[in-house]
């Protein structure tokens, strides 16, 4: 199926643990659940804390993506949350 869109967000360090990457995941996962869209994404495999949060929010690592982040050459964690209907 089609998907909604790509959203890129990054958050500065020195704004985390305000709830901000909470909250915009609520919007975004609360519109994905009324359309009923699985939701992919990645992430830094060292981002524990963006792990956490995504994981929370019923995300399992479907991968890893190896020197996804070319400055730096990280890997990345593939990550998937299934549609509504089919985690209910």
């Amino acid at each position: 199926s089609r998907g909604l869109g790509d959203v890129y967000t990054r958050q500065d360090p020195e704004q985390q643990g305000r709830g901000l990457g909470r909250a915009l995941m609520d919007q975004m996962m609360h519109t994905a659940d009324l359309m009923d869209g699985p939701v992919y994404l990645e992430v830094r495999v060292d981002n524990e804390p963006a792990i956490a949060l995504y994981k929370r929010f019923e995300f399992f690592t479907a991968g890893v993506r190896k020197n996804y982040y070319q400055a730096s050459g990280m890997d990345a964690y593939t990550m998937t949350r299934p549609r509504k209907s089919e985690r209910v």
